[in-house]
């Protein structure tokens, strides 16, 4: 049995991207399961997708969308009460703009897709946010509008593409507190993306036959660059070094 085995390691999007960019943040979190704090920038997200939902699916005036809104974010544990308006604002722009080109009622919400692929050892997971329309729609609060769409949110959906049979369309719904986009991934950029996720989760499973305990996962990745941006949650930080310098028992 090997190390993912035994811990019953799925392929995602987000822990691909992980072990791809910070691969010791990726072993420390799935392979001894240290935990990450979450962060309102995180949360906010989560608080914008909900809302964006309710507002389409009740219609609610200002006072109840904002109501609803403020019990979203502290029943999420938010910390920084400015995100109330932050989050009202985004969600009622992102709704105006899915109403506005008659993408208003919601077929699918949180839409599963689960492949187990013959030609990979574990299976894949990921959850789509809305499909309005045979169109799914992923939605992304940024805090600050991208001059383009992120090749990561791009390959999220292609991952998806390609698990639901490579003939759907795929779109990505950017909000801020002052913006919101529209783009449409075109059939190239998802049969691209596709690709780059195969070849992905190729490499984590290759490493998976390489490493048959913990400290071998350890000892394939460098000593971690700590100040990277990666290294925010400065707990999770600590833990890691204390992992790479071998101060903590690898078979804990």
């Amino acid at each position: 049995v090997s190390v993912l085995q035994s811990i019953g390691f799925r392929h995602s999007h987000s822990t691909d991207e992980e072990f791809k960019n910070c691969s010791q943040k990726a072993v420390a979190k799935k392979i001894f399961k240290l935990e990450e704090k979450a962060t309102d920038h995180l949360r906010k997200g989560l608080c914008t997708e909900y809302a964006i939902r309710y507002k389409l699916h009740r219609d609610p005036d200002d006072h109840k969308f904002r109501k609803y809104i403020e019990r979203q974010w502290d029943d999420l544990d938010g910390e920084d009460t400015k995100f109330y308006q932050w989050c009202f604002d985004a969600s009622k722009l992102g709704a105006e703009c899915l109403e506005q080109r008659q993408l208003k009622r919601i077929n699918q919400y949180q839409r599963q897709f689960s492949e187990h692929l013959e030609y990979f050892k574990y299976p894949l997971l990921g959850y789509g946010d809305f499909r309005i329309k045979e169109i799914n729609i992923d939605i992304k609060a940024t805090s600050k509008m991208p001059s383009k769409p992120r090749w990561s949110h791009i390959k999220q959906q292609s991952k998806y593409w390609g698990m639901s049979g490579k003939k759907e369309r795929f779109s990505l719904l950017y909000v801020t507190n002052k913006k919101v986009e529209f783009y449409d991934i075109t059939q190239k950029e998802l049969e691209l993306g596709w690709e780059e996720s195969l070849s992905d989760m190729r490499w984590i499973e290759h490493l998976d036959h390489l490493c048959q305990t913990k400290q071998e996962w350890i000892n394939i990745f460098p000593y971690p660059d700590t100040d990277s941006f990666y290294f925010s949650d400065e707990n999770l930080k600590q833990q890691i070094i204390t992992l790479w310098k071998g101060e903590q028992n690898a078979n804990d």
